[in-house]
């Protein structure tokens, strides 16, 4: 389940909220059995009609075991950005 909420604060600018839960039984998806959570917060920011910037703040915690930094965490936080570039 994903929810995306997405809130506009400029003509070219919006905050992404973003919420994810799924059920990874046999740890396929993951290589961690578990139950898992997403929560992630991101900026959206057009520079002009060719460059875009997203930089985000998410949280993922798998509720049953470990499943990050070698299976010794439950959770983490990661901090990304990515650059779209419109052609």
């Amino acid at each position: 389940m994903v929810n995306y909420t997405m809130f506009q604060i400029s003509k070219r600018d919006y905050i992404t909220v973003r919420n994810e839960w799924w059920r990874d039984e046999q740890g396929t998806r993951s290589g961690f059995a578990g139950h898992y959570y997403r929560g992630s917060l991101g900026l959206g920011y057009q520079f002009n009609d060719v460059v875009m910037i997203r930089p985000e703040v998410g949280y993922y915690r798998n509720f049953n075991r470990g499943a990050f930094d070698l299976g010794t965490e439950k959770a983490m936080t990661m901090v990304g950005v990515d650059m779209t570039l419109r052609f």
